[in-house]
């Protein structure tokens, strides 16, 4: 994580448990790894059973391709 340029946080939009609370957990677990500059990216996930909560900068769903081949693209952007 220390060398990241990009850090995907992925959140199930169909987890019952309020969303800006899970966020909140996730970033103090990582934020003394997180590396400066690195691009933070919240990408909801499995928004065909629930609406990504607004959070999101991304929303995706395996089940129906939904958001996968557009987080593919700006992964690509970013990275390069």
């Amino acid at each position: 994580l220390e060398r990241a340029r990009v850090v995907l946080h992925c959140l199930d939009a169909a987890d019952p448990e309020d969303p800006a609370q899970r966020i909140a957990r996730v970033r103090e677990g990582v934020a003394a790894h997180m590396p400066e500059g690195a691009r933070e990216v919240l990408v909801a996930t499995r928004c065909d059973l629930a609406p990504a909560p607004p959070e999101a900068d991304m929303a995706t769903s395996a089940e129906t391709g939904e958001g996968i081949a557009e987080l593919r693209d700006e992964l690509i952007r970013w990275l390069s």
